[in-house]
């Protein structure tokens, strides 16, 4: 009911900037079959371009991981959460371009996106979601597909995941 709450305010209110930190806070901790999704702006140094995108919260880590050169073991992976957990902006630079890689920012386009949302209306939608408590849908193997809804879903403050040990690539609302 909380979740529910917050949701209607920041629609009205027209800043869920909060809120969307508190989900890429959640996504980033996420250690669960259930994967959430996140997005962020990344930085390509190499390329000198800026893109936001959508990736799994265990994607994004790991990219961290070998960006930061940070060790795997308990004491680093509570500081890649934690760094990360301080930049409220979701705002990261890349150098390591194997990292780069690794999130699949390539995945889709902007104006893919944008094309998308036209189309579906992510803002309806999400309203729609937060009102039912519950939702999903299959993909199958349209990852692409997949993840411009959990991006577009993400912005409009509806966290969302996958099972990533199940086939069938279907994402789901996780309130």
């Amino acid at each position: 009911m909380v979740v529910l709450l917050l949701v209607f305010m920041s629609f009205r209110a027209g800043d869920n900037s909060q809120l969307l930190y508190g989900n890429f806070k959640a996504a980033l901790r996420n250690k669960e079959s259930i994967q959430k999704y996140l997005v962020v702006r990344v930085v390509d140094i190499n390329k000198n371009t800026v893109k936001e995108f959508c990736t799994l919260g265990c994607f994004f880590r790991h990219a961290l991981h070998m960006e930061w050169k940070i060790d795997y073991d308990k004491l680093g992976e509570d500081l890649v959460i934690a760094k990360a957990s301080m930049n409220d902006p979701r705002l990261f630079e890349f150098r390591n371009a194997a990292a780069i890689d690794y999130l699949g920012s390539d995945l889709y386009l902007e104006q893919e996106l944008a094309e998308l949302d036209k189309q579906i209306g992510f803002k309806k939608m999400a309203k729609e979601i937060a009102v039912a408590g519950k939702w999903e849908k299959t993909f199958g193997e349209d990852d692409k597909r997949m993840r411009m809804y959990a991006h577009g879903l993400f912005n409009q403050g509806i966290l969302t995941g996958e099972d990533i040990t199940a086939e069938g690539g279907k994402l789901q609302y996780l309130p």
